[in-house]
Order: structure tokens, then C-alpha cells, then sequence
């Protein structure tokens, strides 16, 4: 999911899944939810083979 929360963010490889306004859910203030849009973050860095998913 690409939305305008995740391109504030700026992070490569990351999206906004969800953003939890201050005082739902017994939060103090806003959360966001990311989640990881580059499948090779699943990868070991060793050896390259992906965690399932």
C-alpha cells in the first residue's frame, strides 16, 4: 500500500499499513504501522534464501 503517510515517511523499501490517531486505542499520541515493501528483506544476507512468508 503506497499512500501519502509512507511517501512523508521517505523510507525506501517501507509503507504506512496503518495510522492510529492520538487517543485511540489508549495510545498517547499517533502510531504508525509499517510494514516492508522489498521482498529481499525476507533474505538472509548470507546466503540469500528467503524466511517463508
Amino acid at each position: 500500500m503506497v499512500n501519502d503517510t509512507t511517501l512523508l515517511l521517505g523510507l525506501d523499501g517501507a509503507a504506512v499499513t496503518k495510522v492510529v490517531a492520538a487517543g485511540e486505542e489508549s495510545q498517547e499520541g499517533s502510531v504508525a504501522h509499517l510494514a516492508t515493501t522489498d521482498e529481499r528483506a525476507r533474505c538472509c544476507l548470507q546466503c540469500e534464501v528467503a524466511a517463508a512468508g
